[in-house]
């Protein structure tokens, strides 16, 4: 076929067109306005402080801590969860251990959540950690800042080893003295032995308080009061004897109450009600009586660690007072008692 010279220039008139139309209308579409959707609103959690961290704790032991928890951001933060770690350092890493969870529902923008965070200290623990408290540990909530999820503790935790053992000694009690003018003398001589047997078994709730229960401690007590009242009219002389003896779990009225003070079991507190018996016999101007009576005494000690070898404490009495049943106070009470940690 043969094309003419009017038919290649009409040709050549058309691609130009519609060169110029593809032009046209490209330009149109980078020129037209473009529709932009407003960026959304996001939360931002981040927990402000974690409080009520003990001391010290045993392995396997249990505390709550609370954390203060506040959403900084604009949006509304759907329900997620908290975690608590136990960390050397103030910072979440890979080596912190996972001790506890709660729930943590929606929380609108500006809005505050003061939480309770159960912990469970595994067996593994070992030394001082801080603990950490953070939000949405597992970033499935879309926040502007993950930088300010965890909040620590100021104060750190002390893990400690369970501890068992046997708590005995012998405590012995002096009393005597004398008192009066030339128409009144008093005089007396009190003797008291304790001799105790408790077993120590691991610490208890949520503070480092030793469990001490008495295993067959007893007591012997005895003593002599002797009074004299002269007048012109006659003498009036008065003398007791005093004895008492036996266990402090025989349901009698007796008790013995120990404790630990500390974590480092460094103060022991001992406290003792002993019942005894009295036999009075009384010279009167016209004659004289005998009749008994029965009465409680005890004492409170608080004693502290006068040495440690290995697994061996052994506590002196620091100071005493009498307890609200004693009929007297105790002039002195020593010796030692020792605390024997099993392996």
């Amino acid at each position: 076929m043969t094309t003419t010279r009017a038919g290649r220039r009409a040709a050549r008139t058309g691609g130009v067109l519609a060169l110029l139309l593809g032009l046209t209308a490209a330009t149109a579409a980078l020129t037209a306005p473009q529709s932009t959707a407003a960026p959304a609103k996001r939360p931002n959690l981040a927990v402000q402080t974690v409080t009520g961290v003990p001391e010290a704790i045993e392995k396997g032991g249990r505390f709550a801590v609370g954390a203060f928890v506040v959403n900084q951001g604009e949006g509304t933060a759907p329900p997620t969860r908290l975690t608590a770690y136990l960390s050397r350092d103030r910072k979440q890493s890979a080596g912190d251990a996972v001790v506890g969870h709660a729930p943590l529902v929606r929380m609108p923008r500006f809005s505050v959540r003061d939480k309770t965070v159960r912990v469970a200290v595994p067996s593994s623990a070992s030394g001082v950690y801080h603990v950490l408290v953070c939000a949405d540990a597992t970033r499935k909530v879309a926040e502007s800042s993950e930088r300010d999820n965890c909040g620590f503790s100021a104060g750190r935790v002390r893990i400690l080893e369970p501890l068992a053992g046997e708590l005995s000694g012998t405590l012995q009690l002096t009393d005597a003295g004398e008192l009066g003018d030339s128409m009144f003398q008093h005089t007396w001589d009190r003797t008291g032995q304790l001799d105790l047997s408790l077993a120590v078994r691991g610490r208890e709730g949520d503070l480092p308080s030793m469990a001490v229960t008495d295993t067959g401690s007893t007591y012997d007590v005895a003593g002599v009061w002797d009074t004299l009242f002269d007048t012109e009219e006659c003498t009036v002389t008065t003398h007791r004897d005093e004895a008492g003896s036996g266990a402090f779990e025989d349901g009698g009225g007796n008790a013995l109450v120990a404790s630990f003070r500390d974590p480092g079991l460094e103060r022991l507190n001992v406290a003792v009600v002993f019942g005894y018996g009295s036999t009075i016999t009384q010279d009167l101007c016209e004659g004289g009586d005998t009749w008994e009576e029965t009465a409680a005494g005890g004492v409170d000690l608080r004693l502290v660690q006068e040495s440690r070898t290995g697994r061996r404490i052994t506590y002196r009495v620091a100071s005493f007072t009498g307890s609200p049943a004693e009929t007297g106070p105790w002039d002195t009470v020593s010796g030692t008692v020792t605390l024997l940690l099993d392996d």
